[in-house]
Formats: structure tokens, C-alpha cells, sequence
């Protein structure tokens, strides 16, 4: 397998995972759970950066940061920021790939 297929298979996971964790991630924003969604967004952050999603990465490290605060204003804003951004991922893949 070559570099660029590689790539594209690690893209194509994240685009899977990502959503399913941040459903998670907002289920536990609903019962305030800060260290399931400390330990989610350090997961989204690491899978994010390692496909050079550096964006997402940065997003899910600023809600890791505002878990361990406990900050949950700025984990409900930044779940909507990372969920936008990775529809904006989404779409800048899919017109690459035409």
C-alpha cells in the first residue's frame, strides 16, 4: 500500500470515528460528565493530528483544557466550533476527491 492510499484510509477513519465520538462527547456534556469529555477530546484530539486535521486537533485540545476546568460554557461552545469544523473537513475532502 502506498503513502497515498494510506493517507486516504486514515482520512476516511476519521471521518467515521469523529462523529460517533462526538456524540458521545455531547451525551456527556449533558450530565456534566468533564472527565468522559476530558477523555473524549483527548481521543478526537490525537486521531485528529495524526491525520493532519490540525484544526479539529487544536479544537478538541481547547475542550480538554476547559474539562479539566470544568468550564462547561466553553465546552458547549467549542462542541458546536469542532462540529462545524469537521463538516468543513468533510466537504474540503469530498471536493478534493472530484
Amino acid at each position: 500500500m502506498g503513502n497515498k492510499e494510506m493517507a486516504k484510509q486514515i482520512v476516511e477513519m476519521l471521518i467515521e470515528i469523529i462523529p460517533e465520538k462526538l456524540e458521545l462527547m455531547e451525551i456527556a456534556f449533558e450530565s456534566e460528565d468533564t472527565e468522559e469529555i476530558r477523555k473524549i477530546s483527548h481521543n478526537i484530539k490525537g486521531a485528529a493530528a495524526s491525520s493532519s486535521a490540525c484544526k479539529l486537533s487544536e479544537i478538541a485540545s481547547k475542550i480538554e483544557i476547559a474539562s479539566k476546568q470544568n468550564d462547561l460554557d466553553k465546552i458547549e461552545l467549542l462542541i458546536k466550533i469542532i462540529k462545524k469544523e469537521l463538516e468543513n473537513f468533510i466537504n474540503n475532502i469530498e471536493i478534493k476527491s472530484l
